[in-house]
């Protein structure tokens, strides 16, 4: 069991140190990536205990990788595409540690929360993207309160733009 994981990534290693040998054309980079998610799935389930963990981080880690490959593939599609991803889904990880739902869930939930709010989540997005720069402006000293200061608000907003009292 202990030496299962190591050998099965010496194998996938192996594979893709060969694969870069064979001459397979346009199906190189392909097969590459499936290789390197085979790999990132394995070590992600156990040495991130994923495996073993609450369902809570689960979908905790599982929507932040489907957002950052939203933002990804979207940033590769012209860079607009990658920000509209990243504005709609700030509030995922709230909804799923205080609704408790599933990964999918969550972001389409966040999606739907900053679409009913637009205006609102506009301006805050203005506000947050200022005190970020101006704490990075700040010798990055300043990120050490902008970050913090962002955070809660955006805790603060997820609370107020559902109609629920900030502090239980």
């Amino acid at each position: 069991q202990t030496c299962a994981l190591p050998i099965s990534l010496a194998i996938l290693t192996g594979l893709e140190v060969a694969l870069s040998y064979i001459d397979v054309g346009a199906a190189f980079l392909p097969l590459l990536m499936i290789l390197m998610i085979i790999k990132f799935v394995m070590v992600v389930l156990e040495f991130m205990h994923l495996r073993k963990d609450a369902k809570l981080f689960h979908y905790l880690f599982w929507s932040g990788f489907l957002l950052a490959i939203g933002v990804f593939v979207g940033s590769l599609l012209c860079f607009i595409p990658g920000l509209i991803v990243l504005f709609f889904s700030p509030f995922f990880g709230y909804f799923i540690v205080d609704k408790k739902m599933s990964a999918v869930d969550a972001i389409g939930a966040s999606f739907r929360l900053v679409n009913k709010n637009l205006a609102t989540m506009i301006g805050f997005f203005i506000a947050s993207f200022l005190a970020m720069m101006i704490g990075y402006l700040m010798c990055l000293v300043g990120a050490l309160v902008a970050i913090p200061v962002v955070v809660i608000a955006q805790g603060y907003m997820y609370r107020r733009l559902q109609g629920e009292p900030v502090a239980p």
